[in-house]
């Protein structure tokens, strides 16, 4: 099982930083963390079809489902669904 979240920092000077990580929650490895200004749900899905080219699509990815993860897209299981079907 994958749980994927969002981090949020800022520099010394202010500047707002946005961190996606995802863990691998059986063996605790890091398989990414991609800092921004801005993440937005096509660079997550960029991400984790990345991630599911490197490694097994997990049954189920799991995140916290907060504010930042609410889209009008298409779900993001389906979209890891969909990118592990063209491997």
């Amino acid at each position: 099982m994958w749980a994927y979240d969002f981090v949020f920092d800022a520099t010394a000077e202010g500047q707002q930083l946005k961190c996606l990580t995802v863990v691998d929650e059986f063996t605790h490895e890091c398989l990414a963390i991609d800092v921004a200004g801005s993440i937005r749900s096509k660079r997550v899905i960029e991400v984790l079809s990345r991630l599911v080219s490197l490694h097994d699509a997990p049954l189920f990815p799991r995140s916290d489902n907060g504010p930042e993860f609410v889209s009008s897209m298409p779900s993001l299981n389906g979209s890891l669904k969909a990118a592990s079907g063209r491997l």
